[in-house]
């Protein structure tokens, strides 16, 4: 498969878990600011700018993947197994990037309404920071995009269908 068709696949959907990201910080926020008077509610905007800066990472990542994408013409063509495992990383990222931005959102539901609730107790939010989760995901979508350009120029070219 040519390089620039991996690396396009890649930048998709590192843009749609980009997208992702940056509606539930959106949502996030947008609770958060309409209970903003509630007493005792625990209005965390460091939690929604963290996930709003890692969905612009997804973007950003996006924008990078197609400049170098575009660059790639003379590239060897990428095994298909270093497709899968790029397509497997990326997908992988998106799962994390959307599970992640549900736990903050869980969370910051949770730290919201528990100073109003009868009985907090029966809120559950996960224990798992989900920032860390969609930063992880972001690592897998860097991981996913260097897959593809590093098979590219790694290799005997025989061994790549053109």
């Amino acid at each position: 498969m040519r390089t620039r068709t991996a690396v396009m696949g890649v930048v998709a959907v590192a843009v749609v878990a980009g997208v992702a990201t940056l509606s539930v910080a959106w949502a996030v926020g947008a609770v958060g600011w309409t209970l903003v008077e509630l007493p005792g509610a625990d209005n965390d905007i460091l939690r929604e700018l963290t996930l709003a800066a890692l969905g612009a990472a997804f973007l950003g990542l996006g924008v990078v993947g197609v400049v170098v994408g575009a660059s790639a013409r003379g590239a060897r063509p990428v095994p298909g197994a270093a497709v899968g495992a790029a397509w497997a990383l990326a997908a992988a990222s998106l799962l994390l990037a959307v599970g992640g931005a549900g736990i903050v959102a869980a969370r910051s539901a949770a730290d919201q309404l528990s100073p109003v609730l009868a009985t907090p107790d029966l809120l559950d939010p996960p224990a798992a920071d989900g920032r860390v989760v969609v930063l992880v995901a972001v690592g897998l979508a860097v991981a996913a995009l260097g897959v593809p350009l590093v098979a590219s120029r790694r290799g005997p070219a025989e061994a790549c269908p053109p």
